[in-house]
């Protein structure tokens, strides 16, 4: 049973000595169930373990022992089941085909010719009904080998054979059944010819005793059996009768009945569970009543159990009513266990245990207790977010606790554990504790999870019991299924496939990732191959010269992986890269690829205006290679005529690298003066020089659309 509170309250018992008392508890919730448990008051007793409440006994482990619910009484119980056999036939059949049989063995030696054969039996402990008379047949020499009771040769077996032909057989008969006493049950057959259609009334009415009714109407000869019990009603019983509707002459018929009792067993124990721990042993004690009979035995076997709960038996046969413990070493026998041995041969009774006691010291008590402190801080989280428990554990015992062990664990929705702490705190006194508190990230967690709290984990020291010393704040980690971004710019620009950048580009790959408790801490995060021109491949990590790592540090900020090429060759070459956040998630499911050309020789492509034709504005795009800039650059527009009509210098174009660039420079259609020229062609030239000297042309598709190293530009408003 589990409550958010340890429940304490203090009253007075009145002043009845050895008294059980019963107490429940439960949840306030119409579908919990009760927690149920005693406790025994004996005044000025010692302190220790005691039941003396039949409903306790039961608790017990039972061996032939029951009580009865209705009178409170032991009993022995019904033991193993022995099988009884009736064979019946007429009298034109064998005299060996009718006969009675107990498991398997006959009744008594030898066959029975014309009458009535019979045994009675005491179902409670199989005890056949006897007497000494004459029709109580004695065992011959030959016993077929069965040494016990009722098969010891020259003793009676307690079978009886009646020639009921006889007047004097009839009258013995009527005389045995009459005697049986109340609830035994009998067996009995008819062999040959039994006379029956010349009985007296007496017979008829003693045989209705045991239940018997159809022997009224058997013929001479015909098969009969009877299985019935003293005191049924006519009627009652199990009559074996030829089968009347058959062909067959019932003389020549045969038939046969089973049945099993289940004889009251003559021993029994009850057995306690394990008492203890103890810190010190003291005594064991016993109150029975007297017993029924001078040959009724019960004796008290104690054993003990170790460290490892092995049981060791510590003392058998105990006679005495009270027996010390004080030998017994509770440091290496924590605990024992009470076995009441019952034997009663004669009157199948067991003695009735009104209370058995174990005296002993025993060991403290702690428990978990939410009054104190029970404190968890959510219940669902996002993946990285960090759960905080608190709770407290306090010495609800009289008796001080060494220093307490403490096993905390965080368990995930597989069963997997790991152990946040396993360390002794310090030791109670009375009513002292201590708080502990726990904060845990949920980075790779998902599902349902719980932090387990053991206090005094695996019994470290004794105490009475452990089922209140573990609680499970339970918790759902909510999965972090988010793609990060993935961005990769090269000085500072979007590149595309197979753009030319310069021989010592800045590649830079940032990664930004929407959780607010997971950061990109850790550069393997990043996964970045560089394909030289030659094939040889590059991984940029962490640690070489050229690469640079700054990781994120907290919410909304970037982690980054800075390449600083300094030396590249010419050729063409190939990036790739994939990044995986904390959680485990990848930015695609396909990595960031694209391919870039490195040209050391300094070059420059055609100026291409754009958009072109224009009506209001206009920029040019162009395209240069190598490892500077040129020094000087100049673009002059002209009429076809070859009037310059506007100039635009270096600075004017605006900032200028390496690679493929678009100029800051937008022109309107005005000349150098700001007047609008009109609609029409104008051509323009380029010139770019670099230490003096012309660049080289950059060739590219759309050269086709030069002459002479001018180009065209259409003005149209």
């Amino acid at each position: 049973m589990q409550g958010a509170n340890l429940i304490e309250h203090r009253f007075n018992l009145p002043p009845f000595d050895s008294l059980d008392y019963y107490w429940r508890v439960r949840l306030d919730e119409d579908d919990s169930k009760w927690s149920t448990s005693t406790f025994s008051f004996i005044y000025g007793s010692e302190k220790g373990w005691s039941q003396g409440y039949y409903s306790k006994f039961l608790e017990a482990n039972s061996y032939y022992i029951e009580i009865d619910d209705t009178t409170r009484e032991f009993l022995f119980s019904r033991g193993n089941s022995i099988t009884h056999n009736i064979n019946v036939s007429g009298a034109y059949e064998p005299v060996t085909t009718r006969r009675m049989r107990f498991n398997g063995k006959d009744h008594f030696p030898g066959f029975l010719y014309n009458g009535m054969a019979c045994v009675a039996i005491n179902p409670n402990s199989m005890e056949r009904f006897m007497d000494s008379s004459k029709f109580n047949k004695y065992v011959p020499a030959n016993n077929w080998g069965i040494n016990r009771k009722y098969y010891w040769p020259g003793s009676r077996s307690g079978a009886y054979w009646f020639n009921t032909n006889k007047q004097e057989d009839r009258d013995s008969f009527v005389h045995y059944l009459n005697n049986i006493p109340e609830g035994y049950h009998l067996f009995s057959f008819m062999s040959g010819y039994a006379g029956v259609d010349s009985w007296e009334d007496t017979v008829f009415k003693a045989l209705e005793l045991v239940g018997a009714q159809k022997i009224y109407t058997i013929g001479n000869g015909d098969p009969y059996g009877l299985y019935g019990v003293k005191g049924m009603n006519p009627g009652q019983a199990v009559e074996i009768t030829a089968n009347y509707g058959s062909p067959v002459d019932p003389k020549n018929q045969r038939d046969n009945f089973a049945t099993l009792l289940y004889p009251l067993s003559p021993v029994g124990s009850l057995t306690s569970r394990k008492i203890g721990p103890a810190k010190q042993w003291s005594s064991f004690y016993r109150t029975v009543d007297e017993f029924d009979n001078p040959d009724e035995l019960l004796s008290i076997d104690i054993y003990g159990y170790d460290l490892d709960d092995s049981m060791h038996i510590l003392y058998q046969d105990v006679q005495s009513t009270e027996f010390s413990l004080l030998d017994v070493k509770a440091d290496s026998i924590p605990f024992i266990q009470i076995k009441v041995n019952y034997e009663d041969e004669e009157e199948l009774t067991p003695a009735q245990l009104n209370r058995w006691s174990v005296l002993y010291e025993g060991v403290p008590e702690g428990a978990l207790d939410p009054q104190i402190a029970l404190y968890q801080n959510k219940d669902s989280l996002q993946e990285g977010d960090s759960i905080n428990v608190r709770i407290a554990y306090r010495n609800i015992d009289d008796l001080p606790m060494d220093s307490v062990l403490v096993l905390t664990y965080l368990q995930n929705d597989l069963s997997e554990r790991d152990t946040i702490e396993f360390k002794r705190v310090r030791p109670l006194d009375t009513d002292d504790y201590f708080e502990l508190e726990y904060t845990a990230s949920t980075k790779g967690l998902t599902a349902d999870n719980r932090i387990v709290v053991s206090v005094n984990p695996d019994m470290d020291q004794w105490e009475q019991t452990l089922s209140n010393n573990i609680h499970n704040f339970k918790f759902h980690v909510i999965k972090d299924e988010k793609n990060p971004l993935l961005d990769v710019v090269f000085d500072g620009e979007h590149i595309m496939d197979e753009d030319i950048v310069p021989f010592n580009t800045v590649i830079t790959m940032t990664v930004q990732d929407e959780n607010e408790f997971l950061f990109i801490e850790e550069s393997s995060a990043f996964e970045a191959i560089l394909t030289f021109p030659d094939q040889s491949e590059l991984v940029l990590v962490e640690g070489m010269t050229e690469v640079n790592f700054t990781p994120a540090s907290k919410a909304g900020e970037k982690a980054i992986l800075e390449f600083n090429s300094s030396d590249l060759p010419s050729g063409l070459y190939n990036l790739k890269v994939q990044v995986t956040d904390a959680s485990g998630n990848k930015a695609s499911e396909l990595e960031y690829e694209i391919n870039f050309k490195v040209i050391r020789e300094a070059t420059i492509s055609n100026f291409y205006p754009y958009p072109n034709p224009f009506s209001s504005n206009m920029k040019f795009v162009f395209t240069l290679t190598g490892e500077q800039v040129p020094d000087y650059m100049k673009v002059q527009i002209l009429t076809v005529s070859g009037k310059v009509v506007r100039e635009i210098d270096q600075s004017e174009l605006g900032l200028v690298s390496i690679g493929h660039n678009i100029s800051e420079f937008s022109w309107d259609g005005t000349d150098m003066f700001g007047d609008q020229l009109a609609n029409g062609v104008y051509l323009y030239k380029i010139t770019a020089k670099l230490n003096g000297e012309d660049l080289k042309l950059y060739e590219t598709a759309g050269d086709e659309f030069f002459k002479e190293g001018y180009g065209k530009i259409y003005l149209m408003r």
